[in-house]
């Protein structure tokens, strides 16, 4: 009988797990429809420059050779009417015969040349049919298929240089984060700014300066994020055009892990407590021991939640992984070795766990049960002391910072 309840259970959360999967899944096809949108749009933009730019050059020609044939009509009119005037100077009317001739031969010529251009003179716009054709070959915008829980071998490093005008500092991505159209925001403590990359390119498209080092980043809604900052202060940051500080709460203790549930903000304070606030900046409970009065935390760092808000991950460079519900109860912790000063937290896809080792130099993952699923990323791949992490399901890889002018990004099989 117990068996049969095991498998129940089990049942039961897989089948949420699904239909999470699939209610992720349907914000991933929108989020990838709206950028094929702009690139069509972009697309749609350049063929009507280009077309504007043809049309102005031929344009721009025929202009010029109706000019120059208005202007020797001209000329050609003040001749015959100079030969008129010559009746009885016999001088006179040869001279005027001569020049007459002169300019009726260039008239001629000047008539050949631009009746041979403009009659081939022609606009023309013809679209490229390979790109409905490919389209059309499509059975969809992606694939669909079962999702592993676990990554699987690593394909592929790439490296990107987030250094950015009028940066003072060499660069220290302390919170990574994806904003509500799937572009990235960074967290640059040494310089402090927020900077916003392109989702598909990685390019900086905006940068924000903040009145302190930022520290950890999380999504208020698709337009709107929080910051912490080691003033005491979290600001919110709208990201509907660009960047820009919309309001700041001020805060009487240490901010530094920061996350958002049911309209309810959990910050660290970098030691011993984890507080509950409203947006609004009103203190609700502060999180610090468990039921027998043993200190949850001890160097508490970046905070995430799970996919449906109901699970509290706190990265304590000291004692490890710990989990909590919205009650401040705890689920599970993790202090392996291989796991050494948690820092950077974030979900990775299918409601799994990534973790940064800031001192053991690697990533870890694990499920929503806490088991291990294993090391995604090793100290051989030479992230040295990686501070952040965040899972771009946009383009399905994992993004890894640390001190220093680049991020890094790893796709996996």
């Amino acid at each position: 009988m117990d068996g049969l309840d095991n498998i129940i259970s089990t049942c039961k959360s897989v089948l949420k797990d699904l239909n999470g999967a699939k209610a992720t899944g349907m914000e991933v096809v929108a989020e990838f429809r709206k950028h094929l949108d702009e690139l069509v749009n972009e697309l749609e933009k350049k063929t009507i420059e280009l077309l504007d730019i043809k049309h102005h050059e031929l344009s721009t020609t025929v202009a010029s050779d109706s000019d120059k044939a208005l202007a020797f009509k001209k000329i050609v009119r003040s001749r015959l009417t100079e030969l008129q005037h010559s009746n009885g100077n016999a001088s006179r009317r040869f001279v005027c015969q001569t020049l007459g001739k002169q300019v009726s031969y260039e008239a001629d010529a000047l008539v050949k040349t631009i009746s041979k251009s403009t009659s081939r003179l022609r606009l023309l716009y013809k679209n490229d049919r390979s790109v409905s054709t490919y389209l059309s070959n499509l059975h969809g915008f992606g694939t669909v298929k079962e999702h592993k829980k676990q990554y699987g071998h690593l394909k592929s490093k790439l490296k990107y240089d987030v250094s950015s005008d009028g940066d003072e500092e060499l660069c220290n991505i302390w919170g990574t984060c994806t904003i509500g159209n799937g572009n990235i925001l960074l967290a640059d403590n040494a310089n402090n700014k927020l900077k916003l990359l392109d989702k598909a390119s990685y390019k900086m498209v905006a940068t924000c300066t903040l009145p302190a080092s930022p520290r950890s980043l999380c999504r208020i809604n698709d337009s709107e994020m929080a910051v912490s900052l080691s003033n005491k202060c979290i600001v919110f940051i709208s990201t509907v055009d660009g960047l820009e500080i919309t309001k700041s709460v001020q805060l009487d203790h240490n901010c530094f892990g920061l996350a958002m549930t049911d309209a309810e903000m959990y910050i660290s304070d970098g030691s011993q407590k984890v507080f509950e606030y409203t947006l609004e900046g009103a203190l609700l409970r502060d999180i610090t021991t468990d039921p027998s009065g043993e200190s949850l935390f001890a160097e508490s760092r970046d905070i995430t939640v799970s996919d449906d808000g109901n699970t509290i991950y706190v990265a304590d460079s000291r004692k490890g992984i710990v989990t909590l519900n919205k009650e401040g109860k705890i689920l599970w912790r993790y202090t392996g070795s291989d796991l050494k000063g948690a820092y950077g937290v974030c979900t990775g896809g299918s409601g799994n766990l990534l973790v940064t080792g800031i001192l053991s130099h690697n990533v870890l993952q694990f499920g929503t049960n806490g088991e291990r699923l294993g090391e995604v990323i090793r100290a051989s791949e030479d992230v040295q002391s990686p501070v952040s992490v965040c899972y771009d399901r946009f383009n399905e890889r994992i993004i890894v910072t640390k001190n220093g002018n680049y991020i890094f990004a790893f796709d996996f099989e």
